[in-house]
């Protein structure tokens, strides 16, 4: 075989890789243009076509380490055939003439060096490609982890529909529990407040009864920690749309009167309350360490130099779940500020308690 024999057959091979890497580059986009339809005020959808765009990034890569083993393959074939070639063509110098080998030797090489050049070409396009294939797929990772964080962090208005899922998540619990034939249903409720303004009317003395009355197997713990009244009247915390040291002193009595209901659930609820003496930046419920609903103080200020108000349960609430990075970091720094409300804090005082649960006595 003739070396422009040789170089014709080769020809299509470097042509058909070529066209591999073209189609890589048209796939490469068509998955970036979906990455980039992705809109922040459609993230189910987004969390719909994350998984389409991982699948998506498995074929690039597959494609591409199909095509760097082509490329190898064919630079073997290549690098054997064409010293074979010029071994050919350096035994039929014998027969010519000087000039005519030279001709033949520079033709030879001319030739020879094209092809390598188009090879190193395309060496170059395929670890562009694997560079590339690699950053898009860090990309659709990086969705993936962006959606499910948008998915796990549910908001909400105000304290009213935070504390009406919460209750919705312990009733889907405790019938759970009784669909699977599970005897010790156990909720754990611990809140972090200002004065339990919201939480005790809209949820404590009211939507925690109807649960332990619906479910009777279910048996409740509830650890409370709300603001020293006497710290918020030295703190000078101001009237505006709640008076925070009066519903403070109000709720101590709500708690201590609190005790003798609890002995009516018959060692099924357990209530605790104890005070803290500090301005909270977050406050919210954790319910069985795994969903955390988080809401925020605020400050609001007025321009004629009154004393700034302080918001609690108007501002956003947001759901933690503990199934997500995120959520589990919030729930794990929630439960330790807890933690040292009640058992560590020097100013902490334990204002009430009841028998501990399954203690009738």
């Amino acid at each position: 075989m003739t070396h422009f024999e040789y170089l014709s057959l080769l020809i299509p091979v470097i042509g058909s890789l070529i066209a591999i890497i073209l189609s890589y580059f048209i796939a490469r986009r068509e998955v970036a243009a979906r990455i980039r339809q992705s809109d922040s005020d459609a993230m189910e959808k987004r969390a719909r076509t994350s998984n389409e765009q991982l699948d998506a990034q498995d074929k690039i890569e597959k494609m591409t380490s199909r095509l760097i083993d082509a490329y190898d393959e064919k630079l073997r074939d290549f690098e054997k055939k064409s010293t074979d070639l010029l071994r050919t063509e350096l035994d039929n110098e014998r027969s010519m003439s000087e000039a005519e080998a030279s001709s033949l030797r520079t033709k030879v090489d001319a030739e020879t060096g094209g092809l390598r050049d188009q090879v190193k070409l395309l060496e170059e396009q395929v670890k562009r490609a694997t560079a590339e294939a690699d950053s898009s797929r860090t990309t659709a990772e990086s969705l993936k982890r962006e959606v499910e964080t948008i998915q796990q962090s549910r908001r909400y208005a105000n304290f009213r529909d935070a504390l009406n899922d919460l209750a919705e998540k312990i009733e889907d619990y405790c019938t759970d529990c009784a669909k699977r034939g599970i005897q010790d249903v156990t909720i754990d409720l611990q809140l972090i407040a200002v004065s339990m303004t919201f939480s005790w009317e809209y949820f404590v003395i009211t939507r925690i009864p109807e649960i332990l009355d619906k479910h009777k197997k279910a048996k409740a713990t509830i650890r409370v920690a709300f603001i020293d009244p006497a710290f918020l009247e030295e703190a000078g915390i101001g009237k505006g749309r709640v008076d925070w040291v009066s519903k403070g002193k109000q709720r101590l009595d709500d708690v201590r009167s609190f005790i003798p209901e609890c002995a009516k659930y018959d060692g099924r609820l357990h209530f605790m309350a104890t005070t803290y003496c500090n301005l909270p930046h977050w406050h919210g419920w954790l319910f069985n360490g795994e969903h955390l609903f988080l809401g925020r103080t605020d400050w609001v200020f007025d321009n004629e130099g009154n004393a700034p108000e302080l918001r609690v349960g108007q501002n956003e609430y947001r759901h933690f779940d503990a199934n997500s990075t995120e959520g589990a970091r919030r729930i794990d720094l929630f439960a330790r500020w807890q933690k040292y409300y009640f058992e560590k804090s020097p100013s902490s005082k334990l204002v009430a308690a009841s028998q501990p649960v399954g203690d009738r006595s």
